[in-house]
């Protein structure tokens, strides 16, 4: 899920922060990275702060469900909308969205579902071609859960 552009930028913050815990200046940083200043220098501040700041932190907006409620939407969606009450025989973004906000009293945008439902495994759209006309596939089962 995260793009390759990311994880080099991961691999290179995470060298030039290494290099500035052993005491290179800011400046040799630049230099031997190719970062600009203000990289160097919020790199500087962070180790400043947080010498645990190496580690991968969470960016964005925190989830608006907890793990507990991820969960119980994993199993909601494995059921399948028919049987949450739901008249149509497969899951769309828009019909999770509506379970979300039932379900849990929480609004969420489609893209953010979408995300949701990628980070689980359960976002899979292929369309097939069944008697000229095209309908979604079924759901696969997800594997285990990341939300534990």
């Amino acid at each position: 899920m995260v793009s390759e552009k990311t994880k080099e930028f991961v691999a290179l913050r995470r060298k030039g922060m290494r290099m500035l815990q052993r005491g290179v200046s800011q400046a040799e940083v630049t230099r031997t990275l190719g970062v600009s200043r203000q990289t160097a220098s919020r790199w500087a501040a962070l180790l400043a702060e947080d010498s645990g700041s190496l580690r991968e932190r969470k960016r964005g907006r925190p989830s608006a469900l907890t793990d507990k409620q991820m969960r119980r939407l994993g199993v909601l969606v494995c059921r399948g909308p028919k049987a949450n009450g739901f008249a149509t025989y497969a899951w769309s973004v828009g019909v999770v969205v509506e379970l979300i906000e039932r379900e849990f009293d929480t609004p969420y945008k489609a893209a953010n579902v979408r995300r949701i439902l990628k980070g689980m495994g359960l976002y899979k759209q292929r369309r097939v071609k069944v008697e000229k006309s095209r309908r979604l596939e079924k759901w696969p089962m997800p594997p285990p859960f990341p939300y534990r």
